[in-house]
């Protein structure tokens, strides 16, 4: 509004000014004679020249006087334009006046803005960082009562602390390897070998209920019964570590051969495992050193006596020639006692015939009869019945007979094999059998079967191979 008062004042004032330069102008060339050509004096047209002279002089004046009026008046109505704005608003803050500003026909500069610095986050203000997906947790199966019984269907499955491929590897299982089954989830079964509980992938496992394998002992005494039932009888008590032959499993039993008898045992405190170590043969007892005689003390030497000088000898009365005494009848010698044939060809035919008969008798340890063996006296039973003696352990029967290398073994050999965990007293040999030709023996075993059967000498038996002896 100021501005418009200032703009209308400003109009006026011009206009005024214009005015009082042109009438200055006429009157200026009147007198000159420059503009307008002279015209006949007379008193009449100078009195209205006068006149007109004098009206232009005061409608200048006036206009003169108005423009500067509405200089004056132009910020007073301005203000009261204002004031009258004013009344219609609410108030907000005090107002402060601005000052006047110069109209110009140039643009106004406007100021460059500081740019609007970002706020800082306060310092104990969390930084929000995005989630990161984390892996799936591993699998973990809660319980360790059996459920079933599988084996590994593939070799080298390994044996892992929980449910996923990142795990630890607890071991590694064979092909074959029957295992017990504590539980199944996402693709993994919680398994129990050998005295490890751990995870294997259900890919590599085929559950089975017939079995082939070995179990041990893991609690303090663990009965064997004739059902599968903890009413039935108890038929024995094993001790912690004994193995037993497992045949196969249901509904929390397994089917057991331990000690020559059959029964059951609660699958919860057994391991099953590969192998069932051979037990150790009896060891033989030493043969008591004697006392040596004591030394009597020597008895003291005497000094020689003196020797006197012989007396010269009388030569001898020729004697006569004796008669001729007859040779005695010469001694017939004693016919040769036959011995017996070593154990090739014929005799060692005979010897694993007479041994195959035996076939099915029970394992009992420390064993030399039809009623029960252990491994060295089935043998030494077997080959007393072709006349040859050896000693009651593995140990001693090695020492019989002569060395056979592998490659020319023969029926009827004895073939010793060794197992330090089995050892004991300095023995040598820890197992014995009768070889009966392509690669088997006929053996005493308290292994699978337990008793009196044939074996490949394969596998356990190849490992532990020490020898071969061949009576005669």
């Amino acid at each position: 509004m100021k501005r418009a008062g200032r703009k209308i004042g400003s109009v006026v004032l011009a206009l005024a000014l214009t005015l009082s330069l042109g009438a200055a102008v006429a009157i200026s060339g009147r007198n000159a004679g420059d503009v307008t050509p002279e015209l006949p004096r007379s008193e009449s047209v100078g009195e209205s020249e006068s006149s007109t002279l004098a009206r232009a002089a005061a409608d200048v004046g006036s206009l003169a006087r108005a423009a500067t009026d509405a200089v004056i008046a132009s910020p007073l109505l301005a203000s009261a334009e204002e004031r009258s704005e004013e009344e219609f608003l609410p108030p907000e803050r005090p107002l402060t006046a601005a000052a006047p500003v110069e109209e110009t026909d140039e643009p106004e500069e406007l100021p460059d803005e500081e740019p609007v610095p970002a706020e800082a986050p306060e310092e104990n203000e969390p930084t929000v960082e995005p989630p990161v997906e984390e892996p799936p947790a591993p699998v973990t199966i809660a319980g360790s009562t059996v459920t079933g019984v599988a084996t590994v269907n593939a070799g080298g499955v390994r044996l892992r602390a929980a449910g996923s491929t990142d795990s630890a590897i607890l071991s590694t299982l064979g092909g074959g390897t029957a295992v017990a089954l504590l539980g199944q989830a996402d693709g993994w079964y919680k398994v129990k070998y050998d005295g490890v509980i751990g995870y294997a992938s259900a890919d590599f496992l085929t559950p089975a209920s017939t079995l082939h394998t070995y179990g041990r002992v893991e609690s303090d005494t663990l009965n064997l019964r004739a059902q599968p039932d903890t009413g039935s009888a108890v038929i024995l008590s094993a001790p912690r570590g004994t193995y037993v032959d497992v045949k196969s499993y249901a509904d929390g039993w397994y089917a057991v051969t331990c000690s020559g008898s059959n029964g059951y045992m609660a699958a919860d405190y057994l391991t099953l495992v590969a192998q069932k170590p051979a037990e150790p043969e009896p060891a033989e007892e030493p043969t008591p050193v004697e006392a040596p005689e004591p030394v009597e003390e020597p008895t003291p030497v005497e000094e020689p006596t003196p020797v006197e000088e012989p007396t010269p000898v009388e030569e001898p009365t020729p004697v006569e020639e004796p008669e001729p005494v007859e040779e005695p009848a010469p001694v017939e010698e004693p016919e040769p006692v036959e011995e017996p044939e070593p154990a090739s060809g014929g005799v060692g035919d005979a010897i694993v015939a007479t041994a195959l008969q035996y076939l099915g008798r029970p394992y009992v340890y420390g064993g030399a009869s039809p009623s029960g063996f252990d491994c060295s006296g089935f043998t030494m039973y077997v080959y007393a019945q072709h006349g040859f003696s050896i000693p009651h352990g593995a140990t001693g029967q090695l020492s019989c007979g002569t060395p056979v290398s592998r490659g020319d073994l023969q029926p009827g050999d004895l073939v010793f094999f060794y197992d330090s965990a089995y050892a004991s007293g300095g023995c040598t040999a820890t197992h014995v059998g009768i070889y009966i030709g392509g690669g088997q023996m006929v053996h005493a075993t308290s292994g699978w079967g337990s008793g009196v059967m044939i074996s490949n000498m394969s596998g356990y038996y190849n490992t532990h191979y020490v020898g071969a002896r061949r009576l005669g």
